[in-house]
């Protein structure tokens, strides 16, 4: 503590030159100023019992039965949860008719609704639990918040079990608002919810903007708005840059705007330099949609030539200067209407194929960049300090778990994706046959990747940010280190595709983190391969294949037109067709794991038909004292 030699000091000062109050004011400024930060104490802290979900598909009627036991409507068992999983699934807007069998009224929103924390505070003030949306994984999943603490956290109940590389985990876990990339909820109340004060209101339809720019260039982002109000809109309705999470809305400025008198303007240019555009229907009658084009020019200048993420969110405002999110019961929210593009540098020399890596003076030849760290992380492992108990030279078998018999998709759930359990282990040695054995390496220098100090994961990548059909491969050696259930571990291998982001881990409000893989996870020797997005991987094949030792293995990703490939040791082992990336279809609307029906992103360029490429290890919940040996790597090439 400080006090004591602060309270000496203070006994030093000369009172007696100073007025006695203002000296007393001072010394207590000089008391609060220099004290340890008091911690955060809970505002509201519901005590609702806690259940965990029974399955890895039931976390939003988990967290419904939770409160609705709190609000003594039902019991808190698996029973009640399996038949509330009947009606409501993991769709929220099924909820309504669900609670009103319970005498409940429920109101149901995605972004929508103009949700903001101070909407999920009230309603813990009046002591009702809220179910929120996350998206914190793959499929989405859902939380109970329970209450709230005065330095603007949320405290939550989460009904998913515990598993490495998922962050909330059970019963009043205080967290942040950005950590959940909440996606609104579900309110539940004993009487009807009133009528919103405004009438004028609107809902996003669809989007089609661009996911990828090159520095400079010009596109057009679009944005289908529904009138989900009850009156025409008002004269003057314009779509504005607004800071998605600022209370009450603010406007902002836009690094995209193509401001009026522009000569170079090629599709148009924004009203003002804070007024994107102004819908193509005045005066929108209800339920009619109108379209707003906003024309784009992404930054010119790069910080070293590095793709850099944006993410611009809008918001409706009227002439007379009211927002569209004045109120909760209205819309949209300023998380809804929004584009998420990474601006990428021109087409370089260096990036025309193949590239292959050689190591040049010791050092890697490939022009590499790196998502976190810097140069020391990507170097020339020699004597592979990181791996010391094991023979470089050795290679592995592989087996393949048999596929399952039916031939049904399995349904997306709510828990994340976090490799190996106990009964798929018991499989591989029940059921997997020999499918073949490593090839022998060949003598090419290695090369090591490792996150830096205090980061979980690493990329390394090159090539062309636009690059579409073409073939990346590389020798990893498979580090298998079988652990106990619940320990963390690592996923290492190749990328291609990337969405320019560069994050192999979970999501943020900014970086989804999308790609195409192929990687071994060293607590199990599992190969995946597939797309990965917001920390899991969707598997492109039917097996589970797995290394059963320690050993060297070729990893190869070839894309061509819509296909995709993947090969361990020259064997493919899992193949993707017909893949339209994240434009086009149908998304979730966050925060549910099944396929909600919501606002549609369309790219023309198909996000994940083009990217870059390279290598990346991610560190999932590792423990203190757990090993962190990176990725080991050898003849890396890109081929077109």
């Amino acid at each position: 503590m400080r006090f004591p030699r602060l309270l000496c000091a203070v006994s030093k000062f000369n009172f007696q030159r100073v007025h006695r109050p203002a000296a007393v004011l001072l010394w207590l400024a000089m008391v609060v100023a220099m004290a340890p930060p008091l911690p955060a104490k809970d505002v509201v802290r519901l005590p609702v019992p806690y259940m965990r979900q029974p399955d890895g598909s039931t976390c939003l009627p988990t967290s419904l039965c939770m409160a609705m036991h709190f609000m003594g409507r039902c019991d808190l068992t698996s029973a009640t949860i399996f038949e509330f999983h009947k009606v409501c699934r993991t769709d929220r807007y099924n909820v309504p008719d669900l609670v009103r069998q319970y005498g409940l009224y429920a109101f149901p929103s995605w972004l929508e609704s103009s949700w903001t924390r101070e909407t999920i505070e009230h309603e813990l003030n009046c002591g009702r639990p809220v179910v929120l949306g996350v998206d914190v994984s793959r499929a989405g999943h859902f939380v109970l918040a329970v209450g709230y603490t005065d330095d603007g956290k949320v405290i939550i109940h989460d009904p998913a079990n515990p598993h490495p590389g998922w962050s909330f985990n059970g019963a009043y876990t205080t967290t942040t608002w950005d950590k959940l990339i909440w996606r609104n909820g579900i309110m539940l109340r004993g009487e009807p919810f009133p009528a919103p004060p405004r009438t004028i209101s609107g809902t996003l339809v669809a989007t089609t903007a661009p996911r990828t720019l090159v520095s400079g260039e010009m596109a057009m982002a679009e944005f289908a708005i529904k009138n989900n109000g009850t009156e025409p809109w008002p004269e003057g309705v314009a779509l504005a840059p607004v800071d998605a999470y600022s209370i009450p809305t603010k406007e902002r400025t836009s690094a995209f705007a193509i401001l009026p008198g522009d000569e170079k303007a090629t599709s148009g240019t924004w009203l003002s330099p804070t007024r994107a555009a102004a819908p193509s229907v005045n005066r929108l009658a209800p339920g009619e949609t109108a379209l707003f084009r906003v024309p784009l020019r992404a930054p010119a200048t790069l910080v070293d030539g590095r793709p850099a993420l944006y993410r611009e969110n809008f918001n409706l405002i009227d002439a007379s200067g009211h927002w569209f999110s004045e109120h909760w019961q209205t819309g949209p929210s300023n998380r809804q209407i929004f584009f998420r593009v990474s601006v990428v540098p021109p087409r370089r020399t260096d990036s025309v194929l193949p590239l292959e890596e050689t190591v040049s003076g010791g050092k890697p030849s490939l022009p590499w960049k790196l998502k976190n760290g810097g140069a020391e992380v990507l170097a020339v492992a020699a004597n592979a300090p990181a791996f010391p108990s094991v023979d470089l030279d050795t290679s592995g078998i592989v087996e393949v778990v048999a596929p399952p018999p039916s031939d049904e998709e399995t349904t997306p759930t709510s828990t994340p994706d976090v490799g190996t359990t106990e009964s798929a282990v018991a499989a591989v040695s029940a059921t997997s046959t020999t499918l073949f054995s490593s090839l022998p390496r060949p003598k090419t220098p290695v090369l090591s990747l490792r996150p830096a100090d205090g980061q979980d994961y690493e990329m390394a990548f090159v090539g062309d940010p636009l690059g579409t059909d073409y073939r990346v491969e590389a020798w990893v050696y498979c580090d298998v280190r079988p652990v106990e259930r619940g320990r963390g571990y690592e996923r290492a291998g190749i990328f291609m595709h990337d969405s320019g982001q560069h994050r192999i881990t979970n999501k943020t409000e900014l970086e989804n983190g999308e790609c195409l893989l192929m990687a071994y996870e060293s607590n199990s020797g599992r190969i995946r391969a597939g797309n990965f997005l917001n920390g899991g991987v969707s598997d492109s094949g039917r097996g589970n294949v797995r290394i059963k030792e320690s050993g060297w293995h070729r990893f190869a990703i070839t894309a061509k037109g819509n296909e995709i490939s993947y090969e361990l040791d020259g064997n493919v082992i899992a193949t993707a067709r017909g893949f339209t990336g994240r434009g086009g279809g149908r998304g979730r609307r966050g925060g549910s794991a099944s396929r909600e029906a919501s606002p549609r992103e369309t790219d023309p360029r198909a996000v994940l038909r083009f990217g870059d490429c390279g290598v990346f290890c991610n560190y999932l919940s590792l423990g203190p004292d757990d090993p962190r040996h990176g990725l080991l790597f050898a003849g890396f090439r890109v081929d077109p």
